[in-house]
């Protein structure tokens, strides 16, 4: 990068930007978005598969109660879930 840099200054070819157009500008601009957003989805992607909202391999703390009791009883700050998620 250092060298395209340095024939840049060596032929002074900054005369070029004159060809740089509103479009060349918008282009960039759109790459640029893109990327943020493909990694915004990539990293709720992973999120998501390291922290399911609904892991189906969970069981009640409480052995007597069963899933629906639980949800009915609406006490889930004195019983937790136990889930094992790999």
């Amino acid at each position: 990068m250092g060298l395209f840099l340095l024939l840049l200054v060596a032929f002074n070819m900054s005369y070029l930007v004159i060809f740089i157009t509103r479009f060349t500008e918008e282009l960039f601009a759109t790459f640029i978005a893109a990327i943020f957003i493909f990694n915004a989805f990539k990293k709720i992607y992973k999120v998501s598969v390291d922290y399911p909202m609904f892991p189906t391999n969970c069981t009640c703390s409480d052995g007597n109660l069963t899933s629906t009791e639980f949800i009915e009883d609406g006490k889930t700050s004195e019983r937790l879930w136990n889930c094992h998620v790999s």
